[in-house]
């Protein structure tokens, strides 16, 4: 029965003559069984409270302990706790199939189509009406614009190179990850060599 996951929950009694709880709880869970299991058991045991969680049971209950509603709560916390678990299983399966999607899509796109996706998504969150994206030379330590968008006046001056401080490329290359850097024509970490 707790192979083919029949029941709501199982309630397992630690004695079970030659065997213990634990071991049919691990037994269980090893073939497949992703009902919740709660153990129980004569005494309180740390020890044995302690290794039926990491085994994987969801609770662990003296049986001298237990009265009605501290079994109904403790079954419907394991209810609830079991399909919490899930639904954050298929939340993370989903994030992982659409990472994998969106990894696809990037490895086929041009690097134009990349840069036009994070303009467009940039815009989305900075709400921005000018923009450009610049590439790191590593050999002169300057910014090269790549991508300029925006008001006429403005996306000139975003098509000069620049040349920003060490600090800022030193901590691009060390990072091997890009900076987004606000309004960087006024920044006084950058000089402008066309004045």
């Amino acid at each position: 029965a707790m192979k083919q996951n029949q029941h709501d929950v199982y309630l397992i009694d630690y004695h079970l003559g030659e065997h213990t709880g634990l071991e049919l709880l691990s037994e269980a869970i090893e073939t497949g069984c992703t009902a919740p299991l709660i153990l129980l058991t004569g005494q309180g045991d740390r020890t044995v409270d302690v290794e039926a969680m990491k085994k994987g049971a969801v609770d662990y209950l003296v049986k001298d302990q237990i009265d009605a509603p501290l079994l109904e709560r403790s079954i419907r916390y394991a209810i609830e706790r079991k399909q919490t678990e899930r639904a954050m299983q298929r939340l993370a399966e989903q994030r992982k199939r659409l990472l994998e999607v969106s990894q696809s899509i990037l490895s086929t796109l041009t690097l134009n189509e990349i840069i036009d996706q994070i303009e467009q998504t940039l815009q989305k969150i900075l709400r921005f009406d000018t923009c450009g994206i610049y590439w790191l030379n590593e050999e002169t330590s300057s910014l090269r614009p790549s991508y300029v968008e925006g008001k006429e006046w403005i996306s000139k001056k975003l098509n000069e190179e620049i040349i920003p401080l060490k600090e800022i490329v030193r901590t691009v290359i060390e990072s091997a990850k890009g900076q987004l850097l606000n309004d960087v024509h006024r920044d006084p970490r950058f000089v402008h060599p066309k004045g």
